[in-house]
């Protein structure tokens, strides 16, 4: 669940080693997604009213998936909405912290020779406990309705 969608081109103008190029690209992948959810929230970037809120899942199954109502609930984490945001998705909070920690992560790993391994490691592990998260708490508001 690591974001990283800086074309590899462009990351291979930054190093020629490919875990120096993943460390980077999650880094600077992760440094946009949060400016951009800043920028939503300062109003920059003020379209999300007008983006219909459509669930293909919920339409199919008649239940919302795991990350409905996910991008607003980011969105107002990133205002300091936690409340609106836990109401919107209860993995808003989560996520938001999976990927701040990815900075501080990917910092040490290009800081500290020999140390990506090992961030890699905590990264999969929190991925893990994300992702689990995710699934118990969709899963308990499935019981619940």
């Amino acid at each position: 669940m690591e974001l990283a969608f800086i074309p590899r081109f462009l990351i291979g103008l930054l190093s020629s080693k490919f875990q120096t190029q993943r460390d980077l690209n999650i880094l600077l992948s992760n440094t946009l997604v949060i400016l951009f959810f800043k920028l939503f929230q300062k109003g920059i970037l003020n379209f999300s009213e007008s983006i219909p809120h459509f669930c293909l899942f919920k339409k199919i199954f008649g239940a919302g998936c795991p990350v409905c109502g996910i991008t607003r609930g980011l969105n107002e984490v990133a205002s300091g909405n936690w409340q609106n945001a836990m109401t919107l998705n209860s993995s808003a909070i989560p996520i938001t912290l999976f990927f701040l920690l990815q900075i501080p992560l990917r910092i040490v790993s290009l800081s500290i020779e020999g140390s990506s391994s090992a961030m890699d490691r905590l990264s999969g592990w929190l991925n893990k406990i994300l992702i689990t998260y995710l699934l118990l708490t969709w899963i308990t508001q499935l019981i619940i309705k």
